[in-house]
């Protein structure tokens, strides 16, 4: 029942973005589009009929007017780009300059080699801290000379609780290996620092470990900061599913501290970014923040109001400047557009979802023809991948040509 709700409640808005059109050439502030460019993409999307396969969006940044448009409103899943509102929500809620800090705490007596105190290791959500990390942070330790503990020895964890798969992923969808070490249930952890200990010499007996706040009185050994701009490389260029999930899961400990369930949090916040910064008061679907989710149902007009908010802002748009894949070049579109029309031309987030039913996206930035700033979002769905990414290398050469 709710599930037919959700397609009553969604049939208006499908049947907005099913005609092409485009703005007029002449508008406000003077500066007109490209009208050859609009009328060869819809010459082009005529041709191909692409019927509920398509939904397209053009925007010249320059004129900050909409070039054409095709089905731009119709909820069809994002794949992939689902990651552009995923780290550009991150970046606004943390700032471009958010560092993951994990640190190692201590105080007390050094006697001989043992040291009569409290140790404590203050963990991040820092999605690329694994468990080779750690030598690092117990090294401090052993050149003070410290081989036992007489005391406690804190574990202060940002999360008790394991990564959890999204209830449409596929069982594959989720590998606990490739998740940073803070990902993990507190067991692990435990079991990761304590042979880590070991392994430098160091004995602490179990009895010791706690999980709890790290005492205020503590000073700092040693303290590792890593800029969430290599999360965000690896999540854009390299599309990784694990990081985004990790941004996600800061987003929601960064809003919701004491919400155990981090995913929700952090979708709920995104909902919220979509509302309050981009202004957007549709019905999204979102059930995970990188794409993996079939579920997930966004708009072509929607990943265009996130590249205009991005280009809007300097600092975001260096981000986007320095993480999106280039094309021919780097990232997920090393192998696409190798051609001269269009290598090194675009930059742009892919998505694709081979399961349960060929889903390819792209969405991105390009220079137009007459030298405007432009940025572009392409859907397709229920079409197979291999005929996905010849129309929208195609669309992008009559964006560049």
């Amino acid at each position: 029942m709710q599930r037919r709700f959700f397609l009553l409640l969604c049939l208006p808005v499908l049947l907005i973005g099913c005609k092409r059109h485009a703005a007029s050439p002449t508008a406000d502030n003077g500066i007109p589009i490209d009208d050859t460019l609009r009328q060869a993409l819809d010459a082009y999307v005529e041709q191909r009929q692409p019927a509920e396969h398509l939904g397209l969006l053009v925007y010249d940044l320059t004129a900050d007017k909409p070039v054409y448009a095709y089905r731009e409103k119709a909820l069809m899943p994002p794949a992939s780009c689902m990651k552009l509102l995923t780290g550009l929500a991150a970046l606004h809620l943390m700032g471009s300059h958010y560092a993951y800090t994990t640190q190692i705490k201590a105080r007390g007596l050094i006697q001989g080699d043992t040291l009569h105190g409290n140790v404590a290791l203050v963990g991040s959500l820092a999605p690329l801290f694994h468990t080779s990390d750690l030598p690092m942070f117990i090294k401090p330790l052993k050149k003070k000379g410290i081989r036992a503990l007489k005391g406690r020895f804190y574990l202060d964890l940002a999360s008790h609780r394991q990564v959890q798969a999204e209830e449409h992923w596929y069982p594959w969808d989720l590998e606990l290996g490739r998740y940073g070490l803070f990902y993990r249930d507190s067991a692990f952890v435990m079991h990761a620092v304590r042979n880590a200990l070991k392994s430098q010499g160091i004995a602490v007996a179990d009895s010791s470990f706690c999980f709890s706040p790290a005492p205020a009185d503590l000073h700092t050994l040693f303290r590792l900061k890593r800029d969430m701009g290599l999360t965000l490389n690896r999540v854009w260029k390299n599309s990784s599913n694990t990081l985004c999930t990790g941004l996600l899961y800061t987003i929601g400990h960064e809003t919701a501290p004491t919400q155990p369930d981090m995913a929700a949090g952090g979708i709920g916040y995104l909902h919220q970014f979509i509302s309050e910064e981009l202004g957007d008061t549709c019905t999204y679907v979102i059930h995970d923040g990188c794409g993996l989710c079939d579920q997930n149902r966004l708009t072509a007009q929607l990943l265009i109001e996130l590249l205009r908010y991005g280009h809007q802002r300097p600092e975001l748009m260096a981000k986007l400047r320095a993480h999106l894949p280039i094309a021919g070049v780097d990232g997920t579109l090393w192998r696409q557009m190798q051609r001269e029309t269009t290598r090194r031309k675009v930059q742009a987030k892919t998505g694709t979802l081979s399961h349960p039913y060929g889903i390819s996206t792209l969405a991105g930035y390009c220079r137009g023809r007459n030298g405007h700033e432009l940025c572009f979002a392409i859907m397709n769905k229920e079409m197979s991948v291999l005929d996905a990414r010849p129309m929208q290398e195609r669309l992008c050469e009559l964006m560049l040509r």
